[in-house]
């Protein structure tokens, strides 16, 4: 038990740490920055082109870096230097890494202030480009015109706190369950932390959609705040990129009138907590390995599905947010991207960023800039108030 309190405590950083850590990403981040104009001038490509954002994520996930031929001397040089950096960083908080690209350093560890400021800074630093593009316009947002959302219904949501055991069995000390004594007796013994969670009750979003002619369709839902901290109702243009994407699916629509429910439990990016060590171990030296599903032992790359939901309040009726669902017709998603040479899915993501759904940008439609009075007042995208409540009895 001691070791395993050793092991914990040893994972802590302190203050400087943190602040040591983003000087260091900043100054990649910078470097980046520096790179990405570099090949978008010297390639004679526009600020408000989309291709800078294809400069941006090929050089982010490592393919630029990897074809290092195809770059002048100065990119070359500027290279050198992010490379530096970026393997000085990897070898104190990764380990030694097989490809010396930025995203190298999301290998360690979720919580390692490095994997944490690093998703932070490159998050900020696409979103940065990505300001540079012109905001869709309303033809651009309703297509065609032949879908109409008509209404959204969401059952109550609630959040509540529960008790969860975190297996600790991984941290006893290998030695000893390597030992041909007493070994499986050992494994038998339960060593947990026990800590409370946010969890929310399962609910079902019912959407009614009218469509002119049979078509598969994408459907994103996006959820999103009402008020700002001081109670104030937020403009979107402000807060846009408070809203994140809680599910997106295919959904092949007929003509006419369709009605869509979909539970919070078939949302996309989602797993279910993943199995313990003693949970595999035990179903894998008894002989139910057969037995044991696939799902149990759980899905890398998604978010924990307890975390769906942000924790609502007890007060003023609830937490207010506004649910936005955007219908995209499949069809009509290469006149949309107007040809040009951009895989929005050339980095690979977490939870539903991680979900091979279209070719639609991440966030959309809210991943560009909305300025002056324009607003989504578009048929085929409907946004509904409601509210998340909070249960304050912890269960168990």
């Amino acid at each position: 038990m001691q070791k395993i309190v050793e092991n914990i405590e040893g994972a802590g950083y302190q203050q400087q740490q943190y602040l040591q850590v983003q000087q260091e990403i900043d100054q990649i981040t910078q470097q980046l920055r520096k790179l990405i104009d570099q090949v978008r001038q010297e390639a004679n490509i526009s600020e408000t082109s989309e291709e800078t954002l294809y400069i941006v994520a090929s050089i982010i996930n490592g393919k630029i870096i990897l074809e290092q031929q195809q770059l002048s001397i100065e990119a070359q040089r500027i290279l050198q230097d992010l490379q530096q950096e970026i393997k000085r960083i990897a070898e104190v908080e990764v380990g030694q890494v097989d490809e010396v690209i930025p995203l190298a350093l999301l290998a360690g560890k979720l919580h390692s202030p490095v994997t944490q400021q690093t998703i932070l800074s490159l998050a900020q630093l696409i979103d940065e480009y990505r300001q540079q593009l012109q905001p869709y316009t309303q033809n651009q947002l309703r297509g065609d015109g032949d879908i109409v959302v008509q209404k959204v219904l969401i059952d109550p949501l609630v959040t509540y706190t529960e008790f969860a055991d975190a297996d600790l069995a991984n941290l006893i000390d290998q030695q000893i369950l390597q030992s041909n004594t007493n070994n499986r007796e050992r494994l038998s013994m339960k060593v947990v932390a026990r800590q409370q969670r946010l969890n929310y009750e399962p609910f079902t979003i019912s959407i009614d959609i009218q469509s002119q002619r049979p078509q598969e369709v994408d459907i994103r839902i996006l959820l999103g705040p009402q008020i700002d901290y001081n109670g104030r109702r937020v403009s979107l243009a402000e807060h846009r990129q408070n809203f994140i994407v809680i599910d997106a699916f295919v959904q092949k629509l007929q003509g006419g009138d369709n009605q869509i429910r979909r539970s919070s439990q078939e949302f996309n990016g989602y797993s279910n907590d993943v199995s313990t060590m003693s949970q595999i171990y035990h179903h894998v030296m008894t002989g139910h390995k057969q037995q044991y599903g696939k799902q149990q032992y759980g899905t890398i790359r998604q978010l924990p599905e307890h975390l769906l939901l942000p924790r609502g309040t007890t007060v003023k009726g609830g937490l207010p947010v506004q649910i936005m669902v955007v219908v995209t017709p499949l069809s009509q998603q290469d006149d949309f991207l107007q040809g040009e040479s951009v895989n929005t899915k050339q980095i690979s993501g977490f939870g539903i960023a991680g979900v091979d759904l279209d070719q639609l940008p991440l966030g959309y439609p809210l991943d560009r800039q909305i300025i002056g009075g324009q607003s989504l007042n578009v048929p085929n995208i409907l946004t509904t108030e409601t509210v998340i409540h909070y249960d304050s009895r912890i269960r168990d």
